[in-house]
């Protein structure tokens, strides 16, 4: 069989073509990867490229071992030769053991990774006797690396950047580069900077270099930054044998450093090069690619292109507003809960802005006792700055506690370093005592620095108002007193890196815990102590279908079922990236990654209110500015309270819905169906503008099989039944047949009231208010 056989027409064209420079624009869920393992493949099966003559750069490692584990299952095995396939850092780390000599380097350089660059800044600043920088040293590298990206140097540093701090952190990046330099060192951006750099002033290097590897491959090509790009034109420019696979409409790090120009001007720097659209999409159902490609499409920064789809039409994507955040919370934990119990083998994708968020979620899905793991981050409990605000709350109880003492004495850094704990801990084994007892044998120590005793002593008065506050406050300012007290608050909002911005939002989530807590009847003591619990179970959390994330994070991923909450303005897009069309576009297209991850269905919620930063108050927000921008006929608006829709015999091949037929169901498989159903015409409808929900549910009995499938006749109506004329949107029932159900919709119609019921088990019924057998649940 021809291995091309596997491939649809235009990933075969892609696959083929090897006359020249091309780009392959690969949709979302187009087979991206399958066409580039697959092009590896085919130029070493047909000769025209020899395995070892052939290289393929990725970004992660993690993509790098799947495209050679893929590219050797096809092959097959007995091959002497294969095909390098690495990371950019990889590669240049190889190339420049064996040239990097003309630069004056030793070709045993040692590569500075981040834990190195860290250390190495903080080191720097005490050479400088700074003990509190202006920005966070993670920032401090952040800005360092950002500066080596776009080839700006320690001399021209504070002249490109007007910040207030910009001549400092010039000298420190001066002095960080003369240190690596002396220590024979290079850091990630050297890497691919110095092999630009021989590359560029020995063409017989370059040369060389390209006929050992005569046809280059590039995955991800949108997120590639200028050295990248540099590095890309170097070793291709040279036999212009090159092909490089993206999607603009997925850039989304720009915040890294990635240019989207990039790939919208391939074609300009590589004349006459080749494009190719991959547009059929494998991954998602009609409806959630139409919502998505409507959505992307009002990018002014990208190529036309159509995806399209053979998979069923599926469900609308549902749209779900919510009262608050908690509220929001608890409707997808209860709506990923029922997706589980009837999906038994599905994926859950939860998917967020900012860290922040998962801390309602989480709560939410332990409520309904849904095991979960949280991606590319910690839980939310166990995020260093919550565990920090945690040791404080315990402290404050207790102040014997080691652990909690040894964690916040120099959190956030109050001068109290590694010298001082050693002082401290010498203190106490010498009395037999505890920390806290030797901290205050040293303030009554006049052997003891005055410097020191003065940071001992605002650390112990500290301590000692958290306690008395505690026994003193409620619990809601009791929390906001001790961020703003400790210090933790004022520390984070003097840095601009995005990291410390995203631990604020962290600290001020916590504050919102804390008040909803307090409005539950909780103290001090216990929040505490679930705070504490919360902490300890994340920690074995992970083992579930359900995956929390954040949008960045679910790049490259898939799952059976997406729910992307927070779609508000200031979350999506986010606050910081409002400020040109450009940041609104990436966050447009981080929207669209979002939604192009699901396979079945796709859920969008947001809140209208959110607690203010402080936690003071609630404030109203606007929904995101995208949700104006998805097409109205892809979404189902749900009213509040309305359980995530279930029955989704669309979804379901048509064999099933034969068999559905055969067994006395009606289903309803088109639109107009549908419609006709509620007696409704088409468009999105909101809650305000109509008393039921706009739901999707596509399987019904039929009126004369119900008691059929049953077995029993409808038993006589009770007595209180008929006296209930009060039913209420939303109130909860229970039938003695179909179980627990939600009212959806109330009718007044000649022969009486109909009620449209959404049942747990058994999907929408519509049922007469006289004849139902209907008990307040």
């Amino acid at each position: 069989m021809n291995l091309l056989d596997d491939l649809n027409s235009a990933q075969r064209a892609a696959v083929e073509y090897t006359d020249g420079p091309q780009l392959v624009v690969a949709g979302a869920g187009s087979g991206k990867t399958r066409v580039i393992t697959y092009k590896v493949v085919h130029l070493i099966a047909t000769g025209r490229f020899a395995a070892e003559h052939i290289l393929a750069v990725t970004f992660t490692n993690k993509a790098a071992d799947e495209m050679r584990e893929r590219i050797h299952a096809l092959l097959g095995p007995g091959r002497s030769a294969t095909p390098t396939v690495c990371t950019f850092h990889s590669f240049c780390a190889r190339f420049l053991r064996q040239e990097i000599g003309v630069l004056g380097f030793s070709p045993n350089y040692t590569i500075c990774d981040a834990d190195d660059q860290a250390r190495l800044v903080k080191d720097i600043l005490k050479e400088l006797h700074i003990a509190e920088p202006p920005v966070s040293v993670d920032m401090i590298v952040g800005r360092i690396g950002r500066a080596k990206i776009h080839a700006i140097t320690p001399a021209q540093y504070a002249t490109r950047f007007r910040d207030a701090d910009a001549d400092l952190l010039g000298e420190i990046f001066g002095r960080y580069e003369r240190r690596l330099t002396a220590s024979g060192a290079l850091d990630f951006e050297d890497l691919i900077l110095k092999s630009n750099e021989i590359l560029e002033r020995c063409p017989d290097i370059r040369t060389r270099l390209a006929h050992r590897y005569r046809y280059l491959l590039v995955d991800e090509f949108q997120d590639t930054n200028p050295p990248q790009y540099k590095l890309v034109q170097l070793l291709g420019g040279e036999h212009r044998n090159l092909c490089v696979v993206g999607d603009e409409d997925q850039s989304i790090y720009g915040f890294r450093g990635a240019i989207l120009a990039n790939i919208l001007n391939f074609e300009r720097d590589f004349p006459g090069a080749k494009l190719f659209k991959l547009e059929q999409n494998y991954r998602s159902t009609r409806a959630i690619l139409r919502a998505a490609s409507g959505l992307v499409a009002h990018n002014r920064q990208r190529r036309e292109k159509s995806l399209w789809t053979d998979n069923v039409e599926g469900d609308p994507v549902v749209l779900y507003r919510a009262g608050d955040p908690k509220e929001e919370a608890n409707w997808v934990a209860r709506a990923v809960k029922d997706v589980l119990l009837n999906d038994f083998t599905g994926s859950v994708g939860i998917l967020y802005r900012a860290n922040f968020q998962s801390r309602r979620v989480e709560d939410g899905l332990k409520g309904m006792a849904v095991d979960y793991r949280v991606v590319g981050g910690q839980a939310f409990y166990s995020r260093k700055e919550i565990k920090d605000l945690v040791a404080y709350l315990k402290l404050a109880f207790n102040r014997r506690d080691d652990a909690a003492f040894l964690r916040v004495v120099n959190a956030p850094p109050r001068g109290l370093g590694d010298r001082a704990l050693e002082l401290l801990r010498r203190q106490a084994v010498a009395r037999g005592n505890d920390l806290w007892g030797a901290l205050e044998d040293i303030l009554i120590d006049e052997n003891v620095p005055t410097r020191l005793r003065t940071a001992f002593r605002q650390f112990h008065d500290l301590v000692q108002l958290l306690a008395r506050n505690a026994a003193e406050k409620p619990l809601g300012e009791f929390i906001e007193q001790l961020v703003s007290q400790s210090g933790y608050q004022r520390y984070l909002s003097q840095q601009s890196d995005p990291e410390s911005q995203s631990r604020l939002e962290n600290i001020q989530e916590f504050v919102t815990a804390a008040r909803e807590h307090q409005q539950e009847g909780g103290t001090v003591q216990s929040f505490l102590d679930r705070a504490a619990l919360v902490s300890d179970s994340d920690t074995v959390a992970g083992s579930g279908r359900v995956t929390l994330m954040t949008l960045h994070g679910a790049k490259g991923l898939e799952f059976d079922h997406v729910f992307l909450v927070g779609v508000e303005q200031g979350l999506l897009p986010h606050h910081r990236s409002q400020e040109t069309d450009e940041d609104i576009e990436e966050e447009r297209r981080l929207c669209y990654v979002g939604m192009t991850r699901a396979r079945k269905r796709l859920a969008l919620s947001h809140s209208w209110s959110r607690p203010t930063p402080d936690g003071s108050r609630t404030d109203p927000v606007r929904p995101s500015m995208f949700l104006d921008e998805i097409p109205a006929d892809t979404l189902l608006e749900l009213p509040r309270y309305t359980p995530f829709p279930l029955t989704a015999a669309a979804a379901r091949p048509v064999r099933l819905r034969t068999k559905l037929r055969d067994q006395g169901f009606r289903t309803l498989d088109t639109a107009a169906e549908i419609q006709a159903f509620f007696g409704k015409s088409g468009g999105r409808r909101t809650a305000d503008q109509q008393a039921g929900p706009r739901i999707v549910h596509r399987v019904t009995p039929r009126a004369d099989s119900a008691a059929a499938s049953t077995g029993k006749s409808k038993p006589a109506v009770k007595p209180g039944a008929r006296a209930a004329a009060g039913w209420k949107l939303g109130e909860r029932v229970v039938h003695p047949t179909f179980g627990r159900g939600t009212i959806q919709r109330i009718d007044n119609t000649a022969n009486g009231r109909k009620l449209t019921i959404y049942f747990e088990r058994f999907g929408l019924r519509r049922l007469m208010d006289h004849l139902a057998d209907l008990e307040r649940g």
